[in-house]
C-alpha cells in the first residue's frame, strides 16, 4: 500500500510538524465555551510558534479596537497584567499614544504597524482558505479594517468598501461567534474575492485578492 504524502505547511513547501490555530487562540476567551471546535491547520515551525510575536500584537490591535463586545476585555486582560508586571512593554504597544476626542468620547489613538498587522491577518485568512479548500492561498492581499484611521483621526479612504460589505450575504462561518466569525465572498467579478473577518461584534476587518480600485492617503491610527 503506497504511503499518504506527508503534510505541507499551509503557507509554505515546508512539511508540517505541528497545527496552528486559526485564528491564534490567544485571541479567545480562556473559558473552554468559547473555545469550542476552533479551526487548526498543519504547519511547519516558522509560521506557527515563531510568529508568537506577531499574534500578541494582533491580540492588542484587535482586541482595544472600539465597538468590540465584553469579550474583548477578557481577551485584553492579559496584556494589561504584562504591562503592569513590565511597563517597558506599554510603549511598545501603545507607540505615540496620544489623547483624542472621537464621536464625542474621550478616548486615545495610537501608531499602527501597518506591515505587522497586514502579515498577521493574511496569515488568518490564508489559514482559513487552506481549512475550506485545502489548497494554499497564493495571491498577494490587501487588508482593511474601518477601525484605523488617518493620523488626524478623518474617514478610512476605503469608506465605501466598507458601505458594499455591510450589504454582503449573511454566510458566516465560525463555532464561536461572538468571539470571530469569517466568510468568503466573490467580489464584483469571478476574479477578485474579499474573506469578511469579525472578531468580538467589532469593526470586521475586509481582507481582498484581485483588482480594487486605488484610494488616496493611508489609514495611521486605531482608536
Amino acid at each position: 500500500m503506497a504511503s499518504k504524502p506527508p503534510k505541507t505547511c499551509y503557507m509554505c513547501d515546508s512539511p508540517a510538524t505541528t497545527d496552528e490555530h486559526v485564528p491564534p487562540r490567544c485571541l479567545f476567551p480562556v473559558e473552554s465555551e468559547w473555545r469550542k471546535q476552533l479551526i487548526k491547520v498543519p504547519s511547519c515551525e516558522l509560521h506557527n510558534s515563531k510568529k508568537s510575536t506577531d499574534d500578541e500584537l494582533l491580540r492588542h490591535y484587535i482586541a482595544s479596537a472600539g465597538g468590540n463586545n465584553e469579550l474583548a476585555l477578557q481577551v485584553y486582560e492579559p496584556v494589561i497584567r504584562s504591562w503592569e508586571r513590565n511597563p517597558k512593554l506599554m510603549k511598545t504597544f501603545l507607540y505615540g499614544i496620544r489623547p483624542v476626542q472621537f464621536g464625542g468620547i474621550d478616548t486615545a489613538a495610537y501608531s499602527f504597524d501597518l506591515t505587522r498587522w497586514e502579515r498577521a491577518i493574511g496569515c488568518i485568512v490564508r489559514g482559513l482558505y487552506f481549512h475550506e479548500k485545502n489548497e494554499r492561498l497564493h495571491h498577494d492581499l490587501d487588508v482593511f479594517w474601518e477601525a484605523l484611521r488617518r493620523p488626524n483621526l478623518g474617514p478610512s479612504p476605503f469608506k465605501l468598501l466598507f458601505i458594499a460589505g455591510a450589504h454582503l450575504p449573511a454566510n458566516w462561518k465560525g463555532a464561536n461567534p461572538r468571539v470571530f466569525r469569517y466568510s468568503f465572498h466573490e467580489w464584483q467579478e469571478p476574479d477578485n474575492h474579499l474573506c469578511r473577518l469579525q472578531f468580538y461584534e467589532g469593526p470586521p476587518i475586509y481582507v481582498a485578492w484581485g483588482h480594487l480600485p486605488d484610494a488616496p492617503g493611508e489609514s495611521g491610527s486605531v482608536c
